[in-house]
């Protein structure tokens, strides 16, 4: 290996440990407009709009509940475990009430401020979808992250400013606890004979 190739790698390494190593003295945040990650969904019995629970498709071993009307933001769904930890909350999902790209570029300043440089980048590659994520590891040694992005172009996805808090660790934990009970989401059928192309190509 030539020498500057060495000392390229050996600075990548250091600024990836230094990185790695800033992300652990954050702290992981757990609580987002008053809704704390891990408690139990019960707690919030008068903030929830009553009736709006809905099991996730494909993803049983979730429901998510519409969160009540609460100043500066405009919807929320709180999503919540169904099998290791029934109750337990485990992803809450926010869409801010200003869709404004300058309140988006307040947010993402005062993010960064407060937990540090993002993760890693989950918008596309031509600025239609902008996002952002963090990933931390909290004391109990649980994985979190956060998501905070903006859209206003592409009517396909979620629309304006929107915030993601997941308890990362909780969610394998509540789909692995559903694959040992249930076996899992059976495998779909495998098609029979050729496929009928007047019914799979429009016309």
């Amino acid at each position: 290996m030539k020498p500057t190739t060495t000392l390229i790698a050996a600075l990548t390494l250091a600024v990836l440990m230094m990185a790695a190593t800033a992300a652990a003295r954050t702290p992981a945040p757990r609580t987002l407009a008053g809704f704390t990650l891990g408690r139990q969904i019960d707690a919030y019995k008068d903030r929830l709009v009553p009736g709006s629970k809905m099991c996730l498709r494909y993803q049983t071993y979730l429901h998510e509940v519409e969160a009540a009307p609460m100043p500066g933001f405009r919807s929320g769904l709180i999503c919540v475990g169904n099998c290791a930890r029934p109750g337990r909350i485990v992803r809450i999902k926010l869409k801010y009430a200003d869709a404004s790209k300058k309140f988006y570029d307040e947010l993402l300043a005062r993010f960064k401020k407060r937990f540090g440089k993002p993760t890693a980048w989950k918008g596309d590659a031509f600025g239609v979808m902008l996002a952002w994520k963090w990933s931390f590891v909290d004391t109990n040694g649980e994985r979190i992250s956060l998501t905070l992005q903006h859209n206003t172009e592409d009517r396909e996805m979620k629309m304006g400013n929107a915030v993601k808090l997941a308890l990362t660790s909780a969610l394998a934990e509540e789909k692995a606890c559903y694959e040992e009970k249930e076996g899992g989401r059976p495998a779909p059928p495998r098609p029979a004979g050729r496929p009928d192309w007047d019914l799979l190509v429009p016309h």
